[in-house]
């Protein structure tokens, strides 16, 4: 195949929740794009799965069983990727979800923390450990998911929306401080997707624009989120930096 055809060949890809959903739609969709690509989630099976469809597709995969909220695990799955695979260029940390909570004068505590450890402890555990690998190959990108919830305020959403937009700001704060490494650092909001996460919370095509706070929003399917990461992964990696690149039916 030519160059235009698979653009990211040669580049080794992180990407953390690729079990399912979002996740598992890029990271066919990077190796497809000629990335080998290390699929890393807590659920053995799914992570398999995926690796499989990718190799069966004619592309490298590597499924490495990752919990984001330790750290021991995500810097193992960063020193394991670099160890069986060269090292590291792309990471999209992905990983994330909401746990039922409802208003804050009768959430969940538990709840709270949780969804905070998975969503903001997540990002930072896996820029943290992904740091050092992206160096040594003089250069990457980090990419980052994160939803209209964080800019967007809704009654009982008080936990997830407050983690990302937390994350929205790690985004900027790591593209500042790695710009001279020649790391990129962005920020995907993609919208309302159908995925795990939306059908826990009941949303349908009626509901979509509720869900990102946005009216009459395109209701999407994970591989609709797969062509903007692609481009995002083809950029210079001294290209564009702390940015939010949405999919949203509107301005954040």
């Amino acid at each position: 195949m030519s160059p235009e055809e698979r653009p990211l060949a040669g580049r080794v890809a992180v990407v953390t929740g690729a079990g399912r959903g979002i996740g598992r739609a890029i990271a066919r969709d990077w190796g497809a794009a000629g990335a080998a690509v290390v699929v890393a989630a807590r659920t053995g099976s799914e992570i398999e799965a995926v690796a499989n469809e990718i190799v069966d597709a004619g592309g490298r995969a590597l499924a490495i069983v990752t919990d984001v909220t330790d750290p021991d695990a995500v810097a193992a799955c960063f020193a394991r990727t670099t160890e069986e695979l060269g090292g590291v260029d792309l990471v999209l940390a992905n990983a994330g979800g909401a746990f039922p909570h409802g208003t804050v004068a009768d959430g969940d505590y538990d709840a709270w923390r949780s969804t905070f450890a998975l969503n903001v402890d997540g990002v930072y555990l896996t820029a943290r450990a992904a740091v050092p690998h992206l160096r040594a190959r003089g250069g990457g990108k980090v990419l980052v998911m994160g939803s209209g919830a964080g800019r967007r305020a809704g009654p009982g959403w008080a936990p997830y929306a407050s983690a990302k937009a937390a994350v929205a700001m790690l985004v900027r704060v790591l593209a500042m401080e790695l710009r001279a490494d020649r790391i990129a650092v962005n920020e995907i909001v993609p919208g309302p997707v159908r995925t795990e996460l939306a059908e826990r919370v009941g949303a349908t095509d009626s509901i979509a624009g509720t869900v990102a706070g946005v009216a009459t929003e395109w209701f999407k399917q994970p591989d609709d989120v797969a062509g903007l990461a692609r481009f995002l992964a083809t950029l210079p990696d001294d290209g564009p930096t702390g940015q939010t690149f949405s999919l949203l039916g509107r301005d954040l």
